[in-house]
C-alpha cells in the first residue's frame, strides 16, 4: 500500500513536470516538441523507477554514452467530453529497443515493445508503420513513457493522429511506396533482360545496385517483417549489408560505364581498398548486432555513417573530372544526377548521426531521387550501348580498311603480272607494223589483223582495271549482280598469285543467277578464303595444290563453297580461327584479321552464315548468303 502511494505521488509530480498536449479537433499533432528526456540507469528499468529521476527538455544534456538507453515522456490530455481513439505513428527505421508504456494514476494500462531482438508487437493492424494505439475518455489524461535505445540518440518523431487520418495517410504512404518499388523492380527486370540479350556487364551491375536499394528500403520500412516474417535481428543485418552492397555495385557500375580504369587508373585502383574497408565495417556491424552488443554496433554504425559521405565526395570529384575531360557525352549527366543523390544521401547519413533533423523526410527524398535516377540511368545505359555499337561499327570499318590496305601490295603486284604479257604483245604488234611499213609490205588486211589484236588486248587490260576498281569500291548500296561474274572476277584477280605458287584454281559453277547484296564486300570475302587456301597449300608443301570453288543453290539461300587440299585446320583451333587477331601464320604474313573480316562481311553485312569443316585432304569454307535481304 505504501509503495502504491509513493508511485502515485511520483506520478502526480511528473504530471506537473512533463510537457502536456491538450488534444483538440486537429487530425494530427507532432509530439517531438512535448518530449522530456532522462537517462535509463539500466536496460531493465521500469517506468516507476524512471518517474523519480530528473528530466530535461534538452536531450543533448544526457550524460550517458550515446549507446545507452534513455527515457522519453510526455502527457496527453483530452479536455473534451468525447472519447478519442488516437494512434501514435512513426517510421520503423533504426531502433534497437523501444518499450512503450501508458500510465494512468501511476498504473501501467498499456505496454508494448520492439527492436533488434524483439518482434514488432505494437501494431494493432497490418501496417508497416510503427503504430501505437491510445484511447482517451472525456477529461482524461495519460502519461506516455518510451524507453529507447537507438544509434546516436536520433530523435523519435512520433505523430499523434486520428484513425481517419491514419487510414488516409497509410493509403497514400502505401501508394507512394508501391510506386517506388514498382519502378525499381521494372527497371531491375528490364536491365536484367537487356544483360542476357547483349551481355553488357554494366547492365548486370545496375541490376545489382537497384536490388540492394530495394532490399535496404524494404528492411528500413518494415516490409521484410510484414510480408515474410523475417526476424528483426536479421532485418537490421540486411540494412547494413544492403547499404554497402549498393555502394560497391554503384562504384563498379560507374567504373565500367565511364571507363574509370582507363582514364584514372590510379584513382580507380584506390577505390578497391576503400570498398574493402566499408565491407569490413558492415561486417563488424552485422556481427555486433548478431552478438547483441549494441555498444559495438553503435561504434561501427557511426564510423560507417561518418566515412560514407567522404567517399561520396570522392566519387563526385571523379565524375566531374571525367566530365571535364569529356570522355563521354553522358559524363556530365552522371555527375549532375549523382550530385543530387549524394547530397540527399549525405543528409540521410546526417540523420543517422543525429546531425540532421529527422522530420525533414530525407529518407523519402532519397527514395524519390533513386527512383528518378533508376529511370534516367536506364535511358543513359541505352544510349551508352548505342555509342558502343557505333564504336564497334567504326572499329570494324577500320579493320576492313586495314585488310584492304594490306592487300593493296599484292593487288599492285597482280596488276603488274597481269599487264606484263598484254603490254609485251601490244609492243610486239607495234614493232611488227613499223617493220612492215618500212619494208612497204604493210597491206590493209595485215593492218586490220594487228589493230584488232591490239584492241582485244586493250579490252582485256580495261577489264582487269575494272576488276581491281570493283575490289576497292567502298559503296554500301545494295546491288543486284550475277554471282558467276563476281566469281570470275575473283579468279582473274587471284590467278596470278595462284600461277606463281603452282596452285590450280578450279571452278565448277556455271550461270547461277542473280544475288542481291554488296558485291565488293563479297568479292573481298571470297578472295580472303582463296588466299588463305593458297597460303596453307604453300606452307604445307602440298603436291598438286588445288582450290575448287562451287555453288550450291537452295530456295532462299546460295552457298559458295571453297575447298582446298592444303591439309585442313587442326581441331584444337578450328573454333578460334574467326576471332580477331588470331593467326597461325608468321607475323610478317598476317595479323589475324582476314577470317574475322570474312565472318563480319558475310554474317553482319550480308545476313548470312560462315562455316568451316575439314574433309579428307583439306578445309572447306561455306559462305551461305540469302539471295535477297533488306538493307539494315
Amino acid at each position: 500500500m505504501f509503495k502504491r502511494i509513493v508511485y502515485l505521488h511520483l506520478f502526480l509530480f511528473s504530471l506537473l513536470q512533463a510537457g502536456t498536449l491538450n488534444i483538440g479537433e486537429k487530425a494530427r499533432y507532432d509530439l517531438l516538441e512535448y518530449y522530456e528526456y532522462s537517462v535509463a540507469q539500466k536496460l531493465n528499468d521500469t517506468p516507476q523507477m524512471a518517474l523519480g529521476q530528473s528530466w530535461d527538455r534538452d536531450k543533448q544534456r544526457l550524460h550517458k554514452e550515446p549507446h545507452h538507453a534513455y527515457w522519453i515522456r510526455f502527457r496527453l490530455e483530452n479536455p473534451t467530453t468525447q472519447t478519442k481513439e488516437l494512434y501514435m505513428i512513426m517510421e520503423r527505421n533504426y531502433v534497437a529497443l523501444m518499450e512503450y508504456y501508458q500510465l494512468k494514476n501511476g498504473e501501467v494500462t498499456y505496454q508494448g515493445s520492439e527492436g533488434f531482438y524483439r518482434n514488432f508487437d505494437t501494431t494493432p493492424f497490418n501496417s508497416s508503420l510503427r503504430t501505437l494505439p491510445i484511447t482517451l475518455g472525456g477529461h482524461e489524461d495519460v502519461e506516455v513513457l518510451l524507453k529507447v535505445q537507438n544509434f546516436n540518440r536520433v530523435d523519435v518523431p512520433l505523430k499523434l493522429v486520428t484513425k481517419d487520418y491514419l487510414i488516409d495517410h497509410y493509403q497514400t504512404y502505401s501508394l507512394l511506396q508501391g510506386m517506388f518499388f514498382g519502378i525499381m523492380l521494372i527497371m531491375m527486370l528490364y536491365n536484367a533482360i537487356l544483360y542476357f540479350l547483349v551481355r553488357y556487364k554494366p547492365y548486370l551491375l545496375y541490376v545489382g545496385y537497384v536490388f540492394f536499394v530495394m532490399i535496404y528500403f524494404a528492411a528500413y520500412h518494415g516490409y521484410l517483417h510484414r510480408y515474410i516474417g523475417l526476424n528483426p535481428q536479421y532485418i537490421y543485418i540486411f540494412l547494413g549489408t544492403s547499404a554497402i552492397g549498393f555502394v560497391v555495385f554503384v562504384t563498379y557500375f560507374m567504373g565500367q560505364v565511364l571507363l574509370l580504369g582507363k582514364h584514372f587508373p590510379r584513382l580507380y585502383k584506390s577505390f578497391k581498398p576503400i570498398l574493402g574497408y566499408f565491407v569490413l565495417l558492415a561486417g563488424g556491424l552485422d556481427i555486433a548486432i548478431y552478438m547483441e552488443s549494441f555498444a559495438y554496433a553503435q561504434f561501427f554504425f557511426t564510423l560507417l555513417s561518418g566515412t560514407l559521405p567522404l567517399y561520396a565526395v570522392m566519387l563526385l570529384y571523379t565524375l566531374y573530372a571525367l566530365a571535364h575531360k569529356q570522355v563521354s557525352q553522358f559524363a556530365l549527366a552522371y555527375a549532375m544526377s549523382w550530385t543530387v543523390i549524394a547530397i540527399v544521401g549525405v543528409a540521410l547519413m546526417g540523420v543517422h548521426l543525429g546531425i540532421v533533423p529527422v522530420g525533414l523526410g530525407v529518407d523519402y527524398l532519397f527514395q524519390g531521387a533513386m527512383a528518378c535516377e533508376a529511370v534516367l540511368f536506364s535511358v543513359i545505359l541505352a544510349y551508352r550501348l548505342r555509342e558502343l555499337e557505333e564504336e564497334k561499327k567504326e572499329q570494324q570499318a577500320r579493320l576492313v580498311h586495314q585488310n584492304r590496305l594490306t592487300s593493296m601490295g599484292e593487288v599492285v603486284s597482280n596488276i603488274a603480272h597481269q599487264w606484263r604479257q598484254p603490254l609485251s604483245e601490244i609492243n610486239g604488234r607495234v614493232l611488227t607494223l613499223d617493220m612492215l611499213y618500212r619494208q612497204e609490205n604493210l597491206t590493209p588486211e595485215v593492218l586490220d589483223r594487228h589493230l584488232n589484236g591490239i584492241e582485244e588486248v586493250t579490252e582485256y587490260l580495261s577489264t582487269t582495271i575494272n576488276d581491281f576498281m570493283n575490289f576497292f569500291d567502298t559503296k554500301k548500296a545494295l546491288q543486284l549482280f550475277e554471282i558467276s561474274e563476281l566469281l570470275d572476277k575473283a579468279f582473274r584477280i587471284a590467278n596470278v598469285s595462284a600461277m606463281a605458287h603452282g596452285v590450280a584454281l578450279v571452278n565448277t559453277f556455271k550461270d547461277q543467277g542473280e544475288l542481291r547484296g554488296y558485291p565488293s564486300e563479297l568479292l573481298q570475302a571470297v578472295l580472303i578464303v582463296m588466299h588463305n587456301a593458297m597460303d596453307a597449300c604453300r606452307e604445307n608443301h602440298v603436291q598438286n595444290p588445288t582450290i575448287i570453288v562451287s555453288i550450291e543453290q537452295e530456295s532462299q539461300y546460295l552457298t559458295i563453297a571453297i575447298a582446298d587440299n592444303g591439309g585442313g585446320i587442326p581441331p584444337a583451333i578450328i573454333d578460334s580461327i574467326f576471332d580477331p587477331y588470331f593467326s597461325t601464320k608468321h607475323q610478317k604474313k598476317g595479323v589475324g584479321l582476314g577470317l574475322y573480316i570474312l565472318k563480319m562481311i558475310v554474317e553482319r553485312n550480308m545476313q548470312g552464315e560462315v562455316t568451316v569443316s575439314n574433309h579428307h585432304s583439306g578445309a572447306k569454307f561455306s559462305l551461305k548468303i540469302p539471295k535477297y535481304f533488306a538493307q539494315k
